[in-house]
């Protein structure tokens, strides 16, 4: 039974269990730079009333293929407009899987420095964008600066994947 919706959710109660049922599919992408360093967002969360940092991320639109939103979320968040980049799948990943029971698409895109210009993002939703190494986000991580849970899965995902763990 749905107990509530809106354009963006639902929310069901079933076998005495309720549901979290986002209306589209979730993207989010892992942006490499230069080979050995990562683009983060610091995104505004009214929730929290504080902002943090991320991988972009978002929804994909019910007449969009789920590569397509992928891409319009990162350009949207990250002003970087992408030419030949070639974006590169990765596993799915499930966000709550005790209350939500669909997976996350995930890709990665491969950047240039030089593609980056820090100020063209979307300032309602995204502070800040930066780049960082590999060591500086695991001390991120170990610090609590980066600590969302499916970001930290993903570059977990992808470090294993590409046998980047020293």
């Amino acid at each position: 039974m749905i107990v509530h919706k809106n354009p963006y959710f639902k929310i069901f109660y079933k076998k005495n269990f309720y549901i979290y049922s986002p209306n589209r599919p979730e993207v989010l992408v892992l942006p490499v730079v230069d080979k050995k360093n990562f683009l983060l967002i610091k995104c505004k969360r009214v929730i929290l009333g504080k902002s943090i940092y991320e991988f972009p991320a978002g929804s994909v639109n019910l007449k969009e293929k789920i590569i397509d939103g992928a891409k319009r979320e990162f350009q949207e968040e990250t002003g970087i407009l992408l030419k030949k980049n070639k974006f590169f799948k990765l596993n799915k990943i499930y966000q709550i899987p005790n209350r939500n029971p669909k997976l996350i698409h995930v890709y990665g895109v491969n950047l240039k420095r030089e593609q980056i210009i820090y100020n063209n993002y979307d300032k309602s939703e995204v502070d800040k964008v930066i780049i960082v190494s590999l060591n500086k986000i695991l001390k991120m991580v170990k610090l609590g600066e980066f600590n969302t849970s499916v970001p930290v899965a993903i570059l977990f995902n992808y470090l294993i994947k590409f046998n980047l763990f020293r």
